[in-house]
């Protein structure tokens, strides 16, 4: 879906347009050319402020002579609609009670990259410690991205870093937990007073550590599984702020049936609690199920482990979610004494009775049946020259040129052989490198910007 702003920018920080009718022509032509898109959701006059009234009224007339079926508003943030903001730490508890009520429009927060690309990113020497080279890719140090508070608040919950492995990993940890918060906040709020909450932004250009969800290099680092994990259609959740879980439907039918089973877990695996719930979930609404009394168990065990899960009416698992809480930062420091766990990977082909599933160099499924048989790879028609060849006509006329013999090629292959090259292209897949950029060097001169 697209929420398209037109051109002028920050009222009061950017200049106005000076050119008021061509301003006009060329939104008139953006209309016609995008009107018949379905992706277009909405228009919007300015992006974070309200065109002035005579753009504005201009901007009324065109929308209204060329369109009429899209919702307009003048300002992307100033009319029925919540500011900007925040973009930077903010307790994750804090969005499922006061934060971003209404419509946000645009929320963001830090968003360290893998250490991957954080490797591909940046030379060794300015790897480690954070240094200015960590500027250059977003890492503020003030402002509205100032990630000091987000540091010593992850400090405090599990001690300050060693290394960059270390930051990462703890760095991945927020990641998670703040971007589920943002929009599990919403959901348990849905519709009233919530109606919309969107992030800045999903996606830099530039090898980037903040308001993101996936890097420039498209690697996933937390906060993409965290949103993804809160969107859920059938989602569980628990409410940070008072603890109460919570079934989520945001389909467009109702489920029936709806199992939802709370259990909360010492770090030693003990059951501490387990309570469960039958419910049938309306069509885009939240149902609140029940509250989990975890607090006193907060000064027996530090930190529990709650793990959600939400069945349908067969006992298939639709959702499944898991939260790691402490009475206050400090006592999250007891997951540093959790042991290292060993992760295995395996793969296989995907039959289908006595049928084999492979992907073509086009990205497309097909089914072989027997690797014996022959298929079409490639077919393409051809033409000969032209030709000068006497050609007696009537009348005493004669042809000298004739015309071409046309043909077909045509090759052939075994399915053994789609086999085979599905499993290169795999391979190739598994061995292909990060993409590494080209290493910063020093600003110089009068040109604020990286030169490579």
């Amino acid at each position: 879906m697209v929420w398209n702003d037109f051109w002028e920018s920050t009222q009061d920080y950017n200049v106005e347009a000076q050119d008021v009718p061509l301003f006009l022509d060329n939104a008139r032509d953006v209309v016609r050319r995008f009107r018949n898109h379905p992706s277009i959701v909405m228009w919007c006059g300015r992006n974070e402020g309200v065109p002035q009234p005579v753009l504005n009224q201009g901007l009324i007339r065109v929308f209204r002579e060329e369109d009429g079926t899209r919702y307009y508003t003048p300002g992307s943030n100033r009319i029925n609609l919540r500011d900007s903001g925040p973009y930077h730490y903010q307790d994750p508890a804090l969005y499922y009670s006061t934060l971003n009520k209404g419509f946000s429009v645009e929320l963001g927060i830090a968003s360290l990259s893998t250490l991957e690309s954080l490797k591909a990113s940046m030379a060794v020497p300015d790897q480690w410690p954070v240094s200015d080279a960590w500027a250059y890719h977003d890492w503020h140090q003030m402002g509205n991205g100032d990630v000091h508070p987000l540091v010593e608040h992850l400090n405090e919950q599990f001690g300050a870093a060693t290394d960059l492995r270390d930051y990462e990993r703890k760095m991945q940890m927020y990641n998670y937990v703040g971007h589920r918060a943002i929009f599990e906040g919403f959901n348990q709020h849905l519709w009233s007073p919530n109606s919309g909450r969107m992030l800045w932004m999903t996606q830099p250009a530039w090898p980037s550590n903040m308001w993101q969800i996936l890097s420039s290099d498209y690697d996933t680092q937390g906060s993409f599984y965290g949103v993804k994990k809160a969107c859920e259609p059938l989602h569980v959740q628990l409410d940070l702020s008072d603890y109460t879980v919570a079934a989520v439907n945001t389909t467009n039918v109702t489920a029936t049936g709806m199992t939802v089973r709370a259990t909360v877990y010492s770090l030693g695996g003990k059951v501490l609690l387990s309570k469960d719930g039958v419910v049938d979930l309306a069509a885009n609404a939240v149902h609140p199920m029940f509250a989990l009394a975890v607090e006193p168990m907060f000064a027996r065990e530090g930190v529990v482990l709650v793990e959600l899960r939400m069945t349908d009416g067969k006992g298939v698992e639709v959702s499944r979610n898991v939260y790691w809480l402490a009475a206050e930062d400090s006592g999250y420091r007891k997951l540093n004494s959790l042991g290292p766990v060993t992760l295995g990977t395996k793969a296989a082909q995907h039959r289908e009775g006595g049928e084999m599933v492979v992907e073509d160099k086009k990205g497309k499924r097909r089914t072989v049946k027997d690797k014996t048989e022959i298929y079409v790879d490639q077919a393409w028609v051809g033409r000969g020259a032209y030709r000068k060849e006497q050609e007696c006509r009537a009348r005493g006329r004669s042809n000298i040129l004739s015309l071409p013999y046309t043909s077909i090629s045509i090759v052939l292959k075994e399915e053994a052989t789609r086999i085979r090259l599905a499993e290169e292209r795999e391979q190739k897949r598994q061995k292909k490198k990060v993409w590494v950029p080209l290493p910063d060097r020093p600003v110089t001169a009068q040109r604020q910007y990286c030169l490579w």
